[in-house]
């Protein structure tokens, strides 16, 4: 390929440098040397000419500086050898595109003067050059400074990413071991820090949680039993001198000696440890705990880095809290609830026990028969009123205690229908039925569903004393993995307010019950992986909703 023209590398520099470069053909040769004025000083960019051998024949300023030598230790030397050698193992391919393409360019990494250079070179093969011989002109850019801060700027989006994929988990995190382990195994891996251990406070102690993040080697499982079965370590060493001061602290493993008191230091030659760091977690001035990080390489975090880990051991300890603090209130909830719940109790057994008692009372003053016998109803009558309170209350609280076999759904629902009809008969209700005939089988407690259903009925029924219309249906939809069965009345309904209070125990708007019955029916309902929703208007009637899943387990008994 021949290149008639002179064009500019990258479209900037040869162009003025084949117009002012006095460059005559007797100068030039194979070990020759390009005389004639400087590129203008205002070019940053290295500019070098070369024989077809790489032997530099010409090189101005900006070049050397990038190659790390003045201009003239350069000129005479081959390219090859320029940037630590960086090109010789690409020489043979550099040069076949050259000459194949006429062009050429790649990315040289170096280390020059102990440092980390790095620099583009673009290249262009004249093959007939000034002089009649075929040149390569070539421009080269330091990149160094644009390399440095495209890394600056990737681990700022890394630390970005990192604090955001915590601060997002442990937010919405209800397990505290979860949290703190996904927190330390995102550290570990961003930081190349190959340990990270959990210690949490208690009255004023360290102890450890035995919480370490999931990649930590084999090689380092003697450390961690040691670490975490040895109690002095919280109480002398380096995560108690971390939770005392509030601070973190960050060492170089390698420079502590015996004036720097350090429990493990043993354990950390063995195991050639030589990087660590303990950060304290805190929550409102409080510290809740203390994360050590340890490294087989000298780690040596910057300022961004550490601000980045800091913000996220606080995160961690607000985590803490957070999970404590709704622990507290489930506590507190649950008392209350069993409280109420044990006040309920109390109350509906001491009414009947209290007209037995009134009545037993009675009864020992009269003497006559027919007081006597009418007395003795009425305790008969308030003991089988405790009684059904007691069963009502034994089958609530063991209500997720199923036994369930295959049945037919339509016969099912059919038994209990005919069970209801006397009801039905005497309130002059009308009932309608729509049971698809083709229905899979359930596998359910027939018992305790019958009991559920039947308690949605009586209060269908109830809600209806001069009459009305319930309406029964069971259907399964294509493609649905359960029974649907509805139950729905055009009774008296049920006011907003009541609705949301219909499950809590002892809740009844009747005169007569124990209030027990609807939390019964949603726990069989439950109990059976089911689901069960009610809607309502005040004299509008009110539907019921049951949905049950059909299973694949075998049946048993």
């Amino acid at each position: 390929m021949t290149h008639k023209k002179y064009k500019s590398v990258s479209g900037f520099a040869l162009r003025n440098f084949i117009g002012n470069a006095a460059i005559t053909a007797s100068n030039t040769g194979d070990g020759g040397v390009i005389k004639h004025a400087d590129i203008p000083g205002l070019l940053q960019e290295g500019i070098f000419i070369a024989g077809t051998n790489f032997k530099i024949l010409y090189a101005n300023k900006p070049f050397g500086n990038i190659c790390g030598a003045g201009r003239k230790k350069i000129i005479g030397k081959k390219l090859t050898v320029l940037f630590g050698g960086a090109l010789s193992e690409r020489k043979s391919n550099f040069l076949n595109e050259l000459v194949s393409t006429g062009r050429s360019r790649m990315e040289i990494s170096s280390n020059v003067k102990d440092k980390v250079r790095h620099a583009r070179i673009d290249c262009r093969l004249y093959e007939k050059g000034p002089a009649g011989r075929p040149l390569i002109f070539g421009v080269c850019i330091d990149t160094t400074q644009l390399k440095s801060a495209i890394e600056l700027l990737d681990k700022r989006n890394g630390l970005l990413s990192l604090f955001n994929d915590v601060i997002k988990y442990t937010g919405r995190s209800t397990d505290l071991r979860d949290g703190i382990l996904y927190a330390i195994g995102k550290v570990c891996h961003y930081t190349q820090w190959e340990i990270g251990h959990c210690y949490l406070a208690s009255n004023g102690n360290l102890s450890s949680t035995g919480i370490w993040n999931s990649d930590i080697k084999k090689k380092y499982e003697w450390f961690r039993h040691y670490s975490e079965n040895e109690p002095y370590i919280t109480q002398v060493g380096m995560p108690n001198r971390c939770f005392r001061s509030a601070k973190t602290i960050v060492k170089d493993l390698s420079k502590i000696g015996n004036e720097f008191p350090f429990e493990r230091y043993g354990k950390i030659k063995k195991y050639g440890l030589k990087s660590g760091a303990w950060i304290p977690m805190k929550a409102n001035n409080k510290v809740e705990g203390v994360i050590e990080f340890f490294s087989g390489s000298k780690i040596s975090p910057n300022d961004e880095t550490m601000g980045v880990i800091n913000n996220i051991c606080l995160e961690i300890g607000s985590m803490k809290e957070r999970i404590e603090s709704y622990e507290t209130i489930k506590s507190t909830e649950k008392l209350a609830a069993l409280g109420r719940f044990s006040a309920g109790i109390a109350h509906e057994i001491r009414n009947p026990l209290a007209n037995i008692s009134a009545l037993s009372q009675l009864l020992l003053k009269k003497e006559d028969a027919a007081e006597k016998k009418q007395h003795l109803s009425h305790i008969i009558e308030n003991t089988i009123i405790a009684n059904k309170i007691i069963t009502d209350l034994l089958n609530f609280v063991s209500a997720g205690g199923i036994r369930v076999k295959k049945a037919d759904v339509k016969k099912f629902l059919s038994g209990i229908i005919e069970k209801t009809t006397p009801r039905f008969i005497e309130r002059n209700i009308r009932i309608r039925c729509n049971i698809e005939p083709d229905l899979p089988h359930l596998y359910i407690d027939e018992t305790k569903l019958e009991n559920a259903i039947m308690n949605f009925i009586s209060n269908s029924i109830d809600a209806m004393p001069a009459g009305g219309n319930i309406t029964v249906e069971a259907i399964k939809r294509k493609k649905e993995k359960f029974v649907t069965i509805y139950i729905s009345d055009n009774g008296s309904g049920i006011s907003a307010e009541n609705l949301n209070k219909i499950f809590e125990p002892f809740f009844t708007t009747k005169s007569e019950g124990t209030g027990l019955g609807m939390g019964l029916a949603l726990g069989v309902i439950k109990s059976h992986e089911g689901t069960l929703s009610v809607k309502s208007k005040p004299n509008a009637g009110t539907s019921i909703e049951i949905k049950l899943p059909l299973r694949k387990a075998k049946p048993y008994e």
